[in-house]
């Protein structure tokens, strides 16, 4: 694991360089039971390298470089960073999913101007509102 926060208000993370962690590079999480809220901003990052953890490689291959978890009365913007050799998905898979977020309730969700391997990333915008499951793929 890279970087990790649990249950806060307000976070922001920029200008770093996360290189082959053993799990998602950032965790934005929030404990049983509890959420975070505020603003996230998550920008002008590098993330190279998130290594499967799976016990059997045939299950797993690699990890997303960003995981989210309960938000409440949040924005959420994921913009201009630079990934690379990650992404979670298994043996047939078409995509891997770079980014998932469990839910917002009551958020917004920006996750624009990225790129994978130099390429640009599709961008995903959910306006205010409730969201579950929210995932960032990539081809593979």
């Amino acid at each position: 694991l890279g970087l990790k926060a649990s249950n806060f208000e307000n976070y922001e993370v920029y200008g770093n360089t996360i290189k082959n962690t053993e799990h998602n590079a950032i965790a934005i999480q929030s404990e049983t039971g509890w959420h975070f809220e505020g603003t996230v901003k998550v920008y002008n990052n590098t993330i190279d390298g998130t290594l499967a953890t799976a016990k059997d490689p045939e299950e797993e291959i690699g990890e997303r470089a960003i995981r989210v978890g309960t938000g409440v009365d949040t924005e959420i913007y994921i913009e201009n960073n630079s990934f690379a050799n990650c992404g979670q998905y298994a043996p047939g898979d078409t995509e891997a999913e770079l980014l998932k977020a469990t839910s917002l309730t009551n958020g917004s969700f920006y996750f624009v101007g990225n790129t994978y391997g130099g390429a640009a990333v599709e961008d995903k915008v959910l306006a205010k509102g409730t969201h579950s499951s929210i995932v960032v793929t990539r081809a593979v």
